[in-house]
């Protein structure tokens, strides 16, 4: 804990604090629009392809917009 703290304070970071990247903003708005969970018609197989993402990339950025949007699942 203390080597984390005192490498986010040499590196003028908070602590927690997360990276910007350009390429999610243009990844998340492909994933609104055509994911099944957000009311398009693709798979998500088929969005990682299209937004040009990791599946692990993916699935964050998936959660971090429900979050955003405060999205439930339907029953």
């Amino acid at each position: 804990m203390e080597a984390a703290k005192i490498k986010a304070k040499q590196s003028d970071k908070k602590a927690g604090a997360k990276l910007h990247v350009k390429k999610s903003d243009a990844a998340k708005k492909v994933i609104q629009i055509y994911s099944k969970d957000f009311g398009g018609s693709l798979s998500d197989k088929d969005v990682m392809k299209l937004a040009g993402i990791s599946p692990n990339t993916y699935y964050k950025y998936k959660a971090e917009l429900k979050k955003e949007n405060n999205f439930c699942e339907p029953n």
